[in-house]
């Protein structure tokens, strides 16, 4: 077990995942969209049913291809906080379809 001396960073990372999960319409993106600094990857097309959406940034999902060139040029880079709405969508609708046409092995 190491030992930190005073003024010594913390190993931790800095950063944190949290899943919420719950019954449709529970109003968990609405919690969500409570953090500060944060941005709404919408990849099942539903934000605007989120109460307060209109007023936090979202970014509706069309293809992976613009979620991958905008993390490589860090247009999310100036956010504290990545919502996805919904996990299930963002792999089975829109990654995989990108992977297969990546690597049609796969």
């Amino acid at each position: 077990m190491p030992i930190y001396e005073p003024g010594t960073a913390s190993p931790d990372p800095v950063w944190k995942i949290i899943m919420i999960y719950g019954d449709l319409g529970g109003r968990k993106t609405s919690m969500a969209m409570t953090a500060k600094n944060s941005i709404l990857f919408d990849f099942n097309q539903g934000s605007g049913k989120a109460y307060n959406s209109k007023n936090k940034v979202r970014m509706i999902i069309d293809n992976w291809e613009e979620v991958a060139y905008n993390a490589k040029n860090g247009v999310f880079d100036k956010y504290t906080t990545i919502i996805i709405d919904t996990a299930q969508d963002a792999l089975n609708r829109w990654l995989a379809e990108a992977v297969i046409r990546e690597f049609p092995a796969m």
